[in-house]
């Protein structure tokens, strides 16, 4: 799987932001507190509908908007598809490919994703509920 692009608005500290990238490697760097990581998550959950870090969609949205929304094209070695994910406080999280809705899981069927962190060292110290969240979310 490749992101081509992704576009991003109201997503965590993100006003908008619209990023064509590499098909090889990508870097990301800035200052602590530039979106780095808000942009890695906001790969996440355009590819799986969902926050690595199981973060609620409400929390996700930009302080002071109600609503963020992601784009971006996907190739996933055959084609090119534009998926798209948006919510809107109160409502339901709306999730497209190719303009067409669906439900999260399939978005599991077409993408994988996988993210990892310091607060990962739980899935191996933590309690057994971290790691069957773990594998729930990755298997």
């Amino acid at each position: 799987m490749i992101i081509r692009s992704i576009h991003a608005k109201n997503f965590r500290n993100l006003d908008s932001i619209s990023l064509n990238l590499s098909d090889h490697t990508n870097i990301f760097y800035g200052d602590n507190g530039a979106g780095k990581t808000n942009l890695l998550e906001a790969i996440f959950v355009l590819t799986l509908g969902r926050s690595h870090q199981g973060t609620a969609d409400s929390l996700l949205i930009k302080d002071g908007a109600d609503v963020y929304r992601l784009e971006g094209i996907v190739f996933d070695g055959e084609r090119e598809q534009e998926v798209a994910v948006a919510y809107q406080k109160g409502k339901r999280k709306k999730i497209t490919i190719d303009h067409v809705a669906i439900r999260t899981a399939e978005l599991y069927e077409q993408f994988f994703a996988v993210a990892t962190g310091p607060e990962d060292s739980e899935i191996l110290a933590g309690s057994p509920s971290v790691r069957r969240n773990f594998i729930d979310v990755y298997l």
